[in-house]
């Protein structure tokens, strides 16, 4: 596709993926230049097989409180993510979504009490009791 540009990825000649433990989950290594567009998506996940390699080594589980995690486990986990173009002060921020607690979670709420009606409702699932 001539004259576009791809944003993600490994382009040929580029840096090459990252291996140190944590960044080699990203999904490229380009530099960003003005007018791309590209998905900013920070995940909590609560893998159990990760987790458990994080709990046997030292050097991680010093950070964890596996009591408290526990209470979590079975949670899954949460991405919020955000579109960013990239201009020549630095990103704008296109996404137009909740980021406070109180916000999410009124709603999430929303879309679980009148999920034919809320786009909350189109995007959450609802909770079976």
């Amino acid at each position: 596709m001539a004259g576009q540009r791809q944003t993600g990825g490994y382009p040929k000649g580029g840096p090459p993926p990252q291996t140190e433990y944590s960044l080699n989950r990203l999904q490229t290594t380009r530099t960003m230049e003005v007018g791309m567009v590209i998905t900013i998506e920070p995940g909590l996940y609560f893998h159990k097989p990760i987790i458990e390699d994080a709990l046997n080594n030292p050097e991680f589980a010093k950070f964890i409180d596996a009591t408290r995690l526990q209470h979590f486990m079975d949670f899954g986990g949460v991405r919020i993510e955000d579109i960013v173009t990239v201009t020549s002060e630095g990103i704008e921020v296109l996404s137009d979504l909740p980021r406070d607690v109180d916000e999410i979670e009124q709603l999430m709420r929303e879309g679980r009490e009148n999920e034919d009606v809320s786009l909350a409702g189109t995007l959450l699932p609802s909770v079976k009791q």
